[in-house]
């Protein structure tokens, strides 16, 4: 979930039962004014957290654990869901078939409605494209949606135009047989020319709304490579990731200390960089390619999404 998109607000709940029960089952029972297919998705969503560490619905919590949830799961909208309006918004195609479609997503578009945004979506975009077919999976308010870019994010998305499609694409995620390559550029220029950053990343224990490099987070592995550089204090890198934490490749990098150009929230300050790259308005972050079976034929498909105009600035 895109930082913007996040409650700052943030509640504690001790966990009282006799046995271990699993997490969906006992925010359902103790908050049933959430539903149970609510909570599973505030849990995917990252928010709820135990010990500054994202969970899954199924695991199982204790009693004596202590839970952060995000405020806003309480107010949301989202837990009273509808069905989104398909909407005639500008898309940019790059493959399509009768089971899948993929896109290059603009910056600046968020992926599915919730958490007060409603329309303007990917999805209100593609279902007006498809005519309304995308896959109907669990969640109403997320037709089609596999996995998700940040909203300042541009570049290669995969949506599932039908629930075979849409389930077997989730499951290469899941099993993470789905090679992603990104191209940023960042302030600083490194050192090496390769590198690994292999840090675990978890919720930031102060600053909610951030995620952070912590000992005992999520596995994640961002393998990054120095494209070129510049005298003005920016390089640009190729990034690929065998993992898909929340904001993953801003929080390793800039645990290294070359923060994204435009991602003030991991530490870019434009005192810092001059020319084009003090003038940054997005944060500068593409998926440039993606590299899947596809979920029907099991051909592999190799889709790229050319570099939008803000970032051809500074790779030729």
């Amino acid at each position: 979930m895109d930082e913007a998109e996040r409650s700052v607000e943030w509640i504690e709940a001790q966990v009282v039962s006799a046995n271990p029960v699993r997490l969906d089952s006992w925010l359902s029972s103790h908050f049933p004014e959430v539903s149970r297919s609510r909570w599973q998705k505030a849990i995917r969503e990252e928010r709820v957290v135990r010990s500054e560490k994202d969970l899954v619905p199924r695991v199982m919590v204790s009693d004596g654990d202590i839970l952060s949830i995000d405020a806003q799961v309480f107010n949301d909208n989202s837990n009273h869901p509808k069905i989104p309006e398909p909407q005639d918004l500008p898309l940019t195609i790059l493959f399509e078939d009768e089971d899948i479609l993929v896109i290059n997503k603009a910056s600046g578009m968020v992926v599915h409605p919730g958490n007060g945004c409603e329309n303007g979506t990917v999805v209100n975009a593609a279902l007006h494209h498809t005519h309304g077919k995308l896959a109907a999976l669990d969640e109403v308010e997320r037709p089609g949606i596999v996995h998700r870019l940040d909203k300042e994010t541009s570049g290669v998305l995969i949506l599932g135009k039908t629930e075979k499609a849409a389930r077997d694409l989730f499951s290469q995620f899941q099993a993470r047989s789905i090679s992603k390559t990104y191209i940023c550029v960042v302030q600083g220029v490194p050192d090496q020319q390769v590198g690994t950053c292999d840090g675990p990343i978890g919720r930031h224990p102060v600053n909610r709304t951030k995620m952070a490099v912590l000992p005992d987070g999520r596995p994640a592995v961002s393998h990054w490579e120095v494209l070129n550089g510049s005298n003005d204090g920016w390089s640009a890198l190729r990034v690929s990731i065998e993992t898909g934490r929340t904001h993953q490749i801003r929080v390793h990098l800039s645990e290294m200390g070359f923060p994204v150009l435009g991602d003030s929230l991991y530490g870019f300050r434009k005192t810092r960089v001059s020319g084009d790259a003090a003038r940054v308005e997005r944060i500068l972050l593409h998926s440039f390619e993606t590299v899947f079976r596809h979920p029907v034929s099991g051909k592999v498909l190799e889709v790229q999404a050319h570099l939008p105009s803000e970032m051809t600035t500074f790779i030729s």
